[in-house]
């Protein structure tokens, strides 16, 4: 979908937001975000601050921020519930590489999931695809994924790790103690047959006259870092401690970018799926920024 003029504005130039106020913008600190975020922190009237996605829920509820890119179920149950701009996602058609379940147990055998706690929407994810899938409600254990896997220890308890970010490429996963591994992005497209949307970018309600600038903006830059594509993934892979390669792949081949009619079906699905699993109220539906 394409909310901009065919010729993008300059990089440097200033976002068409209607007024020229302040936007406080919340960023996720990870390298997926990149393709979309890169440049942003020098918008002129646009002010960007980094956090993990459950700190980025909090401030947007509680309106230290205006717009922000999170996790895509806190989009529904943030109260008051914002707006999601329609354009330039961090979504999946498979494979995410950087969502993962590991196990020393196979998935129907998973009695307690250490989670890490910086993504509200992959424990989510997790919770249906175990149930559905492999039969299985674990006891959610909240685990600080920072610390690393090996601060456990070899000993012979049985381990079940959701991780997400970054965190997932630099951390080391020994086969013999985590045998199991489950991609989640790919589970969920072969369970059922959609793209899943991990993230979104959500706006205050009190800002709807700024939605289709705000779109305009973020569809533009998600345009001109793919121009300079190059330039982006080294920076983002220096920065973050990825491997160039590894991260050229990562993001050119394993993420999707795009909001078409494929996404919001998958993220319309998702949060249909937890609130028949009661992980949102009855009801609760996306509400849509026209940007039209």
């Amino acid at each position: 979908m394409s909310v901009v003029a065919e010729r993008p504005l300059p990089l440097d130039a200033a976002p068409v937001t209607g007024d020229r106020a302040l936007l406080r913008v919340g960023l996720v600190p990870y390298l997926n975000a990149w393709p979309v975020a890169w440049g942003l922190d020098g918008l002129r009237d646009w002010q960007t601050t980094a956090m993990v996605p459950s700190a980025l829920a909090r401030a947007l509820g509680e309106g230290d921020i205006d717009l922000s890119l999170g996790s895509s179920i806190d989009a529904v149950r943030i109260d008051p519930q914002p707006l999601v701009i329609p354009v330039a996602p961090i979504a999946s058609n498979g494979p995410t590489r950087t969502v993962q379940l590991v196990s020393s147990v196979p998935p129907a055998e998973i009695t307690h999931l250490h989670c890490d706690t910086d993504s509200h929407t992959s424990v989510a994810l997790a919770r249906i695809l175990l149930r559905d899938v492999w039969g299985v409600d674990p006891e959610l254990v909240p685990w600080d994924a920072r610390a690393g896997l090996e601060s456990w220890g070899a000993d012979d308890t049985p381990r079940s790790v959701l991780m997400i970010g970054d965190k997932v490429m630099t951390d080391i996963v020994d086969p013999a103690v985590h045998a199991h591994t489950i991609d989640l992005g790919e589970a969920w497209c072969s369970a059922m047959g959609l793209p899943f949307v991990f993230a979104v970018w959500m706006l205050r309600a009190e800002c709807a006259d700024r939605a289709r600038g705000v779109a305009a903006v973020l569809d533009r830059q998600r345009r001109a870092n793919l121009m300079r594509f190059e330039a982006m993934v080294a920076a983002g892979a220096r920065q973050h401690g990825w491997p160039l390669r590894v991260a050229e792949g990562y993001l050119a081949d394993t993420l999707c970018y795009e909001f078409g009619a494929a996404q919001r079906q998958g993220y319309e699905a998702f949060v249909q799926r937890c609130v028949e699993h009661d992980l949102l109220p009855g009801g609760t539906t996306i509400r849509w920024a026209d940007v039209h």
